[in-house]
């Protein structure tokens, strides 16, 4: 193996192990993502959505459509 496909995979099992950590914590466990309390302040939230592809334009310019990936489009409210 390669170190950095070593690395990859050990931050990969710190990241699942801190999330079942986390999950455990909640009063009423769920077993389904769309359960999950952070899926819509986070992932439907259209402010939490813009803030992040104003912080990926920040980061890599201006998103670049290819392939499939150009049917995929960006609402705002």
């Amino acid at each position: 193996m390669k170190s950095s496909s070593v690395l990859y995979s050990m931050s990969l099992t710190l990241s699942i192990f801190k999330v079942t950590r986390r999950l455990l914590q909640l009063q009423n466990p769920t077993t389904c993502m769309v359960d999950h309390p952070g899926l819509e302040p986070v992932c439907l939230n259209v402010y939490s959505l813009q803030n992040a592809s104003n912080v990926y334009r920040a980061d890599y310019g201006p998103l670049r459509l290819r392939g499939i990936e150009q049917y995929v489009f960006f609402f705002y409210a």
